[in-house]
C-alpha cells in the first residue's frame, strides 16, 4: 500500500506543480492593487487621526 500512496501523492504533486501563477503573469494588476491599498490606508489613517484630534 505505501507504493500506491506514493504514486497518488506524486500525481497530486505534479498536478499542483503544473499550475501557472496568475500573479506572475499579471504583475501590473498586482502593482495597482498595492498602490490602491496604500492610498486607502493613508486616507483612512488621515481621517482617523483628524477625528481623534477633533479637527472635524
Amino acid at each position: 500500500m505505501p507504493a500506491i500512496n506514493s504514486l497518488i501523492a506524486r500525481e497530486a504533486y505534479s498536478t499542483i506543480a503544473k499550475r501557472s501563477n496568475w500573479a506572475s503573469r499579471e504583475a501590473g494588476v498586482i502593482v495597482v492593487f498595492c498602490i490602491v491599498f496604500i492610498v486607502a490606508v493613508g486616507v483612512i489613517g488621515l481621517f482617523s487621526v483628524d477625528a481623534l484630534l477633533g479637527v472635524w
